[in-house]
């Protein structure tokens, strides 16, 4: 963060609202904000709603066996009420650090 001329690499703001700015960025550059959104990825999986929440482990697509870490569907991930979207990407957040590494991989891996 660059703060009044300053580097420091820490946030101006408290942990609870950088970890919130930090959603919301994601979700708009994500998404734009559209909670309906599907992108189809190059391994078969998907990607949906507006946290772009990948079906190869996070939620269900019956199409294939995966683990279903947000015990969801993944078309509940498309609806306009995003409640069910926030709590998986919290269970993302607050999962053990390899799967968070998995789902930063395979969100940078999209813009390459």
């Amino acid at each position: 963060w660059a703060w009044q001329g300053k580097d420091t690499g820490k946030s101006p703001f408290p942990p609870h609202l950088t970890n919130l700015l930090s959603r919301v960025c994601l979700a708009f550059y994500e998404s734009h904000f559209d909670s309906a959104l599907v992108d189809h990825e190059a391994d078969g999986s998907t990607s949906n709603g507006i946290f772009q929440i990948n079906s190869h482990m996070w939620c269900e697509d019956y199409k294939h066996r995966k683990p279903n870490v947000c015990q969801m569907h993944c078309s509940d991930l498309l609806t306009s009420n995003i409640n069910d979207d926030i709590v998986c990407a919290m269970r993302i957040a607050q999962g053990p650090r390899e799967k968070k590494l998995l789902y930063l991989l395979r969100w940078i891996d999209k813009d390459r």
